[in-house]
């Protein structure tokens, strides 16, 4: 491998949003030593209440790097009529507040149900509506707190609006902002038809990674689930271009597979697929 393609973090994290102490000691025994956390679902935590499960992860060796789920189902819809401006800055402001003790490199909008597009809505007028709501109210944020938000692309049974990496690098493009960039999402970049051919054009906004099999139900990556020729060429093109930050697993376990062997299989999986691009200075 050249010495140009390389990542500095080649080791996945795991999204452990919702896992219970057990679950996250297994994803310490399965090699994890980073986790992607649940955004909304700390920001309704007391102060308290985020120092003892920031010492449950600390009990783990597990490190916070990200969080997902920006916003929570409560705050209503964006273009139907619900919106709250007041609600919702009042929201970003506690949720960065609550949850300062985390260094989030990255923070995922994905909210497929808030950014749904009404029949007869001016597209125009709902990417406007987004830019101008990141720059002014969440770019401060990010600001403040030295955090990074990524649009996720998501595909189109989950939302009308912002539907592949182009479309989401095209909304960060516009807010022009060093902290506001892409989340690729492998299984909803493949579920929408982009592939790794289609990298290089979104790349530069690229700020963060998602990483589940399109092909075995959104499960996490394994070696027989059909995409090893598809993940190594998503690796491959993220590299020829220049992408070096992080991955997460978002993924789940199958039903009737035992949990803690999956994510033990699932991390050394991905670990070997990165291994030919791991930076010598990690």
């Amino acid at each position: 491998m050249s010495d140009s393609l390389h990542f500095t973090y080649a080791k996945p994290a795991m999204c452990v949003g919702g896992f219970s102490p057990e679950r996250l000691k297994q994803t310490q025994d399965a090699g994890f030593s980073f986790v992607e956390v649940g955004f909304s679902e700390l920001a309704a935590k007391t102060e308290s209440q985020i120092d003892e499960y920031l010492a449950v992860l600390n009990q783990y060796s597990l490190t916070p790097v990200a969080a997902n789920g920006f916003f929570p189902s409560t705050l209503g819809a964006f273009f139907d009529g619900s919106f709250d401006i007041g609600k919702t800055r009042e929201y970003i402001a506690r949720a960065f507040e609550t949850t300062r003790k985390i260094h989030f490199e990255s923070i995922s909008f994905g909210s497929g149900f808030m950014r749904r597009v009404p029949d007869g809505y001016d597209r125009d007028h709902a990417k406007d509506f987004f830019v101008r709501l990141l720059s002014d109210e969440v770019v401060p944020m990010l600001e403040k707190y030295d955090a990074r938000l990524n649009i996720e692309e998501l595909q189109e049974s989950e939302t009308n609006f912002i539907n592949t990496c182009r479309e989401a690098a095209d909304i960060a493009k516009a807010v022009n902002h060093p902290r506001v960039g892409v989340l690729c999402d492998f299984y909803h970049m493949t579920k929408s038809g982009e592939t790794a051919a289609d990298v290089a054009g979104f790349a530069p906004y690229v700020g963060h990674v998602h990483l589940a099999s399109p092909t075995s139900s959104r499960a996490v990556p394994l070696p027989g689930d059909g995409d090893d020729e598809a993940y190594r060429a998503f690796f491959k093109a993220l590299a020829q271009s220049g992408y070096d930050r992080r991955f997460s697993i978002e993924g789940g376990v199958a039903s009737g597979r035992d949990f803690a062997e999956t994510l033990k299989e699932s991390y050394t999986y991905l670990t070997g697929l990165l291994a030919p691009y791991e930076s010598e200075k990690v």
